[in-house]
């Protein structure tokens, strides 16, 4: 797990991943305190919410309307399909609003992995620190969890991907502009 101390920022970047509102609540909590004036929704794959067919990212802005988010604070991305897509089309939204820093909002497994995709995606252009949304599940008996057991080995394999620079597809750039 990773978590910096939050810290004033230009943005909040919230990230798709496990359709659960704890990111956007995280999202939330740090924009009602202050801490940016920005929100970006980055989702792009589709999931089912109710009976419709949906990018991921109109569930998020939905939630986060839900939440009490003013609609002029919330830029929305709905192209990404990977954490390398999220953070790839998250730089271009940061860079034409000339934003040096943002806060990270995604799950607790996944916080040490996503700091460290952003932090190579954004290089010296953006600062980044991570905010893991709080989570329901015990942080320490996820074994006892099968679907967080499932979760912790997904960020594992990946994380070995990662290190021997095997990608898929879905992690390249997106051939179309994100925004």
């Amino acid at each position: 797990m990773r978590e910096d101390a939050p810290q004033s920022a230009d943005a909040i970047v919230v990230i798709g991943g496990d359709h659960k509102p704890d990111r956007v609540k995280r999202a939330a909590e740090l924009y009602q305190n202050g801490y940016a004036p920005i929100v970006i929704i980055s989702a792009g794959t589709e999931v089912t919410e109710g009976v419709e067919q949906v990018a991921e990212a109109e569930v998020m802005h939905r939630q986060a309307l839900a939440l009490g988010l003013p609609e002029r604070v919330l830029l929305v991305e709905d192209q990404s399909q990977s954490t390398f897509q999220n953070a790839y089309c998250t730089k271009t939204i940061a860079l034409a609003h000339h934003f040096k820093s943002i806060l990270l909002v995604t799950s607790v497994y996944h916080s040490q992995r996503a700091r460290r995709i952003f932090g190579d995606v954004y290089g010296q252009d953006i600062s980044v620190r991570v905010q893991p949304a709080a989570s329901e599940a015990c942080r320490l008996c996820w074994w006892f969890q099968p679907d967080q057991v499932g979760v912790v080995f997904y960020e594992y394999y990946n994380w070995g991907r990662y290190g021997l620079g095997i990608r898929l597809p879905a992690e390249a750039p997106p051939d179309t502009a994100c925004g």
